[in-house]
């Protein structure tokens, strides 16, 4: 749906820039400016659905992740508890598995939305002017150096940090 707006632009500007404007052409404009309205409200419509339903995965895995480290819980001995505050342990649930409900309800729809739309902006068969040009791809490497940067100083300095406010 992200790749039908800039094709549709295309056609739209393709057909105003022509020589002969003619008025089967301006009706052609005119409906093409509401197919791209349309597409844009059920684009709206679309991510609405997707994150609500990925807000219920999400909240859904938590309750069942809490509900299962609060069983856990109740099954450990008295000795765990000896030297343990109870609102530091219950602090620990619910903010390590509201991470959960970020990782089920934006990380994974996003990763997969961007892995799915540079693939489709390649060479399409059918449509050999929809090719994608080649310096898009330069900042390609520059994004996975930041990722490994991002991997091996930012992560685990937030994790440190994150483990120092736990204890």
């Amino acid at each position: 749906m992200q790749l039908l707006i800039p094709w549709i632009v295309k056609l739209l500007v393709t057909q105003v820039t022509a020589p002969e404007a003619t008025v089967a052409a301006m009706d052609y404009v005119s409906r093409l400016t509401l197919i791209v309205l349309a597409v844009f409200l059920a684009r709206a419509g679309l991510q609405f659905v997707r994150s609500y339903l990925a807000h219920v995965a999400g909240w859904g895995v938590v309750a069942d992740v809490r509900k299962y480290i609060y069983e856990h819980m109740q099954r450990l001995s008295l000795r765990f508890y000896e030297d343990k505050q109870v609102g530091q342990l219950m602090s620990n649930v619910v903010n390590d598995t509201d991470l959960f409900e970020q990782l089920i309800a934006h990380a994974i729809p996003d990763v997969v939305v961007n892995i799915i739309t540079p693939a489709g902006r390649h060479r399409c068969p059918a449509r050999p002017e929809l090719e994608a040009d080649p310096a898009q791809h330069r900042p390609i490497p520059l994004v996975f150096l930041s990722l490994r940067v991002y991997a091996r100083y930012v992560r685990p300095a937030f994790a440190g940090a994150r483990w120092s406010w736990a204890t």
